[in-house]
């Protein structure tokens, strides 16, 4: 072993000094140490000598691999900070040929590594936040109690090793010190720490020399665990929450109810919203729908929400009343005015909704001669009694309905064109109740409570029974579902309403009428997909509308189209 110190000619020298000094090749051997050094670290230069220095003190972390220059670092030894500064042996010719190493225990002020007060070291001690402090190098010089708390780590396991060995050694997932040392600035990061396995925020922070050089990072640590739980019950609340408003909803969608009109479907609601808009003003409106599907009830939420909600409303079925007495049950007659009138005359309907709403309902069915006087009294608000000569003046709105088309009823000259124009000032389409499936089950649930109060039951459907219903079409609309509903009621002996109860022509339809949805579970070409997507959506328009201009009129193609796809797709009749 050559003998470097006999080289530098300084052996007495090193051994006489009070600071601790080890000398070591460069391949890490010891080969000499002083009295203040074996008293440091109470060991016997018979036991070290010729040992690597890895061996000897496996809690020193030393840059080996940085022997040109300057470095220090410090560690634990016997539960005593130690500092060590490393100085590069160099000879002659400019050769690192060995390693001196100076160390010093940590007693006095100027010695310390972190020149701060007692005082300041009390404050740190005090955080709720865990603190933790590094030198240039990544070095730890000291750690606050409450980083115990949110790491895991005891101040006797880390202070002294080097923050890449503890990565290393998967004490926790990264590091901000890292960060700061790379980029010299402020950097706040999330971390996973494995022996907690908890989650926390550090924000470390390059605290500098004068002459800018790095001097410490010190890193605050909070723990966030609670916080995302905190989080976590929090979205778990808001979709309590939810959940509830969408209850709350759907109960007061069951408690606003004109007869047979229940809002709980997105198309209902619109259509309700638009019936509210136009309560406010004393407009004609026309409102359009399938028999039995609410168009009563639309006209009477307009009256509800109107202005005139307390003066009367008058309805008249215009496809009810005999056409010989329909001139008179609406206009009125003066007395003597044919063979049987009243002697003291009678109002109209008109003039009975004197300040109010008057209903015509069915207005498809009115006569074309009675088409004429309507259209008179739609334009000049005044009305004249058969047999009479006097106008009378109006103060009315009039609300008119069909499940017509009376646009095909104009071109067909069955329906006067400027009446229709003068009745369609505002118009409402109220959906068939097969295009708002979503009302189905709630409809089912409120005339089943209505019909078990009536009669005094305490009836349900099975699970499988609403589906079924979901899937009929429901031809007669809302009506229909009402008298399916107390007639099965009644009908059925048992308190749960299953399958069997049911005619079979609601399981045949209800079956039928369910198309499922297009399942993407395999590849397939683009081509085939559109064939099946446009075979599904015609069949299922042809299905509703019975005719192909209808179903074109909804899918929005030309007739001419819907006939070739039909052909083109083996579409019969049969099949619908």
């Amino acid at each position: 072993m050559v003998n470097l110190v006999n080289k530098f000619n300084a052996e007495s020298t090193i051994r006489n000094l009070e600071d601790a000094i080890i000398i070591f090749d460069t391949d890490e051997n010891i080969i000499l140490l002083n009295d203040a050094a074996k008293l440091l670290f109470k060991i016997r230069s018979d036991d070290v000598i010729g040992e690597k220095m890895g061996k000897v003190f496996p809690e020193l972390n030393y840059p080996f691999d940085n022997k040109n220059n300057l470095s220090s670092c410090y560690f634990i030894k016997d539960n005593t900070n130690i500092k060590a500064i490393y100085y590069p042996l160099i000879d002659y010719q400019g050769n690192v040929i060995g390693t001196i190493g100076i160390f010093k225990a940590e007693k006095d002020k100027d010695d310390c590594a972190l020149e701060i007060s007692d005082d300041i070291f009390n404050i740190f001690e005090s955080f709720y936040d865990g603190i933790w402090i590094t030198d240039s190098n990544g070095n730890v010089l000291y750690t606050n109690y409450a980083n115990e708390k949110v790491s895991g780590f005891t101040k006797e396991q880390v202070v002294g090793k080097n923050i890449n060995d503890l990565i290393k050694e998967e004490w926790f997932s990264n590091s901000v010190t890292v960060e700061v040392l790379k980029y010299k600035k402020r950097t706040t990061m999330m971390c996973y720490n494995y022996v907690t396995h908890k989650q926390v925020i550090v924000t470390g922070n390059p605290i500098f020399y004068k002459d800018g050089r790095l001097k410490y990072v010190c890193n605050n640590i909070r723990d966030i665990t609670e916080l995302i739980n905190k989080k976590k019950e929090l979205e778990e609340n808001q979709k309590f929450i939810h959940r509830q408003n969408d209850e709350l909803k759907l109960l007061r969608s069951l408690q606003f109810n004109n007869k047979d009109y229940i809002v709980n479907s997105d198309k209902m609601k619109k259509v309700f919203d638009l019936a509210c808009r136009v309560a406010k003003f004393d407009s004609t409106v026309l409102i359009l729908g399938e028999s039995g599907c609410g168009k009563e009830g639309i006209a009477e939420t307009i009256v509800k929400f109107s202005p005139r909600k307390d003066n009367p409303f008058i309805k008249v079925n215009c496809g009810a009343i005999p056409e010989n007495l329909l001139e008179s049950e609406l206009f009125g007659y003066e007395k003597g005015a044919f063979t049987g009138a009243n002697q003291k005359g009678k109002p109209g309907k008109f003039e009975i909704a004197q300040h109010g709403n008057i209903l015509l309902d069915e207005i498809g069915d009115l006569p074309l001669n009675l088409q004429v006087k309507l259209l008179r009294i739609i334009q000049d608000k005044e009305v004249i009694r058969i047999g009479g000569n006097t106008p009378i003046p109006l103060d009315i709105r009039i609300i008119a309905a069909t499940n017509k088309n009376l646009l095909d009823m104009v071109d067909k000259g069955t329906f006067r064109e400027d009446l229709f124009y003068r009745l369609n000032v505002v118009t409402i389409e109220v959906p068939p109740l097969r295009e708002r499936k979503s009302d189905i089950s709630i409809l089912l649930k409120y005339f089943l409570d209505k019909f078990n109060n009536k009669y005094s039951l305490h009836k349900t459907f099975s699970q499988e029974v609403i589906k079924i219903l979901e899937n009929y079409n429901w031809p007669g609309n809302v009506r229909e579902l009402e008298n399916f509903v107390e007639s099965v009621l009644i009908v059925s002996q048992e308190d749960i309403i299953t399958k069997e109860d049911l005619h079979p022509e609601f399981t045949k339809r209800g079956l039928k009428n369910s198309i499922s949805p297009i399942q993407v579970n395999n590849l397939m070409p683009l081509r085939e997909a559109q064939e099946l997507l446009e075979k599904k959506l015609i069949t299922k328009a042809m299905e509703k509308y019975g005719s192909t201009r209808k179903a074109a009129e909804f899918l929005q193609v030309d007739q001419s189209t819907i006939v070739r796809k039909m052909k083109k797709l083996n579409i019969t009749m049969d099949e619908i």
